[in-house]
This record gives C-alpha cells, structure tokens and sequence, in this order.
C-alpha cells in the first residue's frame, strides 16, 4: 500500500511540475521519506476557485484559507509577558 502511494503521490508531484509550474508551488518536501500520501500546493490564482472548479470533477481536497496558521500544542507558547496587541 505505502509503495503505492508514494507512486500516486510522485506521479502527481511530476505532473504539477511539468504542466502548472507557474501556477502551483508544491510545499511537501518531493523526497519520499519525508512525505506522506498528500501534498501540500499554494496556487496563483485564488485556492478557493480551484477547489471549487476539482470539486465540480469529483476531486475532493482539503482547502485552507490563505493567512491561516496552526497553533502547537498550548505547553510549546506559554507566555510569561502580556499578551500582543494586533496592529492590523
């Protein structure tokens, strides 16, 4: 099974490269000990178009908004200063 994904997701990574190099950046480290069976892509053009046009094709992704971040684990940023004020 794993040798099976790691072909999927190579031949997918290939074909990104190749074709849409100029509109897609693969952010998933290409060598395969250090991926699983997805890769993560930042578009040019808005991600929330392409998800929607691969979804009317039956692909089925998992969109995150652009300006999206994940916090760790709460025990990796405790603070002992106040807290930030945003500036935005």
């Amino acid at each position: 099974m794993r040798a099976k994904s790691l072909a999927l997701t190579g031949y997918l990574a290939a074909l990104l490269q190749s074709e849409l190099s100029e509109e897609v950046k693969i952010l998933t480290p290409l060598d395969a000990p250090s991926h699983g069976s997805q890769l993560s892509l930042v578009f040019e053009r808005p991600v929330r178009a392409v998800y929607e046009a691969l979804s009317r094709e039956g692909i089925i992704g998992d969109m995150r908004e652009v300006r999206t971040f994940l916090f760790p684990k709460p025990a990796t940023c405790a603070r002992t200063t106040p807290p930030l004020t945003p500036s935005y």
